[in-house]
C-alpha cells in the first residue's frame, strides 16, 4: 500500500488483513487471554476524508477465575491493527489499551509462516515523550500478558 498523492474519497483497500480475523486464545496456567479480530473498512473524519482497511480487535484477560478485562462483551477498549508498508503480509502492528492501566501500548501481531491457526504477539510500551504530573510515576508494565503464542479458535 503506497500514499503518493492521497485524495478525498480514496480507499485504501488491503485484502492481506482477512488471515487475522477470527477469535484468537492464549492460556497458561489459571490465564486465559481471548482475542477477537476483524478486518473493517474505517472512513477517517479528517481531511482528506478518506477510507481503509485496518483489523480492529478486542480482548478478554481471565487472571485465574477473575474477569480481569471485559472489551469483547463491551465492544470498548478496542485496538486498531494497521499493515506497515514494509512489513510482511503475515504481520501487523496493532496499538492496544490496557483500561486497568490508563495506558496504550504497541505491538506485532504475527500469523506463523507454518501455521496459520497460530500466531505471535509482542507488545511494549510506546514510543514518545511522557508528561507526568508532579510526583506521578512511569508504570512500565500492563495488566495483560506481553509475549504469547495464540491459536486460532474459530475463523
Amino acid at each position: 500500500m503506497k500514499f503518493d498523492r492521497v485524495e478525498t474519497g480514496d480507499y485504501f483497500k488491503n485484502d492481506n488483513l482477512e488471515i487475522f480475523e477470527g477469535t484468537w486464545k492464549w492460556e497458561s496456567n489459571d490465564s486465559v487471554f481471548i482475542l477477537v479480530l476483524r478486518k473493517e473498512k474505517i472512513t477517517t473524519g479528517e481531511s482528506p476524508t478518506i477510507s481503509m482497511d485496518m483489523v480492529l480487535g478486542y480482548y478478554s484477560f481471565f487472571n485465574g477465575k477473575t474477569l480481569q478485562i471485559d472489551a469483547i462483551t463491551d465492544n470498548s477498549d478496542f485496538f486498531i491493527g494497521v499493515a506497515m508498508p514494509d512489513w510482511p503480509v503475515n504481520r501487523i502492528k496493532i496499538v492496544v489499551t490496557d483500561p486497568l492501566k490508563s495506558k496504550t501500548g504497541e505491538e506485532f501481531f504475527e500469523i506463523s509462516m507454518q501455521d496459520e491457526n497460530i500466531a505471535f504477539w509482542e507488545m511494549g510500551n510506546r514510543k514518545g515523550i511522557r508528561v507526568l504530573a508532579e510526583g506521578e510515576k512511569f508504570d512500565p508494565g500492563f495488566s495483560i500478558p506481553t509475549k504469547m503464542t495464540l491459536h486460532r479458535i474459530s475463523e
